[in-house]
C-alpha cells in the first residue's frame, strides 16, 4: 500500500509554503490517483475469478484497501485545497533551484509531462522546456525521481500470490515507461536473463542433469569422430 501523509488545515497553517510543496501535494494526489485505478483493476480481475477461500480473503483485503486509498485520496484533495487557499500563488517569476531540480529529474525520469508539470510548479510549459532541455542540475532530494520503475519492482512483491494480476499489472506499468526507463528496464531484463540462464547450468551440471552432454562427447571422441581445432 502507498503512504499517505495525512496534511489538516493546523498542518497548512504552521508551514511557511513553497512552490514546490503545492507541487508534491498534486503529484501525491497524481500518484494515488494511479495506484487506485491499478488498485480498482485488481479488484475487478479477482472479483471475477474466485475460485477458493484463499482468493475470497484476498478479494476482501483488496476492496479493504481499495476503501482506505478513496479515503486517502480524499483527504489530498481537501489538503491541496486548504494550500492553495492558505498561500500566495503569486509566486516570483525566478523559479528556484529546488523546483528546477525536480522538474528536470522528474520529466527525464518520466514521471510526468511538461505540462503536467508546468501545471503541478505553476510556470509555463516553455519555461519546463528550457529546464527539462538544458544542462542537468544537481539531484534533487526529497523526491524519488524513478517512482515509475519502483512501481513496476514492487509490483510483485504486492502481489506475488496473484500471478496472472501481477503479469497483467506489469504489462500495464510497461506500456506507460518513457522510451528511456523503458531502455534501462529491457537492458537490466537482459542482463537479469543471462545470469538467471547461467545459474540454471550450473545448477544442472552440479545435480548431474548435463551428464548425457558429456557421454555423448566422450563417445564421439572414442569414436574418432572428432578432429582438434
Amino acid at each position: 500500500m502507498l503512504n499517505h501523509p495525512q496534511y489538516t488545515m493546523q498542518h497548512v497553517q504552521d508551514t511557511q509554503l513553497q512552490r514546490n510543496e503545492i507541487a508534491r501535494m498534486q503529484q501525491l494526489i497524481f500518484d494515488t490517483e494511479l495506484h487506485l485505478r491499478h488498485l480498482n483493476d485488481n479488484v475487478m480481475y479477482l472479483g471475477r475469478n474466485i475460485r477458493t477461500q484463499e482468493e475470497s480473503i484476498r478479494y476482501a483485503s483488496l476492496l479493504v484497501e481499495l476503501n482506505q486509498t478513496k479515503d486517502y485520496l480524499n483527504s489530498h484533495y481537501q489538503a491541496l485545497n486548504n494550500m492553495i487557499q492558505m498561500a500566495n500563488l503569486n509566486f516570483s517569476k525566478t523559479i528556484p533551484e529546488q523546483c528546477r531540480r525536480e522538474i528536470y529529474h522528474l520529466y527525464h525520469a518520466g514521471r510526468y509531462t511538461q505540462t503536467q508539470l508546468a501545471s503541478q510548479y505553476n510556470v509555463s510549459q516553455s519555461a519546463v522546456n528550457k529546464i527539462v532541455n538544458g544542462a542537468a542540475p544537481l539531484p534533487i532530494e526529497g523526491v524519488n525521481p524513478n517512482g515509475n520503475l519502483l512501481n513496476i519492482c514492487n509490483v510483485c512483491l504486492r502481489h506475488k500470490g496473484d500471478f496472472m494480476v501481477a503479469i497483467e499489472l506489469l504489462e500495464q506499468h510497461i506500456t506507460e515507461l518513457d522510451d528511456d526507463s523503458f531502455s534501462k528496464l529491457r537492458e537490466w531484463f537482459k542482463e537479469f536473463e543471462q545470469i538467471r540462464w547461467d545459474k540454471k547450468i550450473e545448477s544442472d551440471s552440479n545435480a548431474g542433469k548435463l551428464d548425457f552432454l558429456i557421454d555423448a562427447a566422450l563417445a564421439e571422441h572414442q569414436a574418432g569422430k572428432t578432429k582438434l581445432l
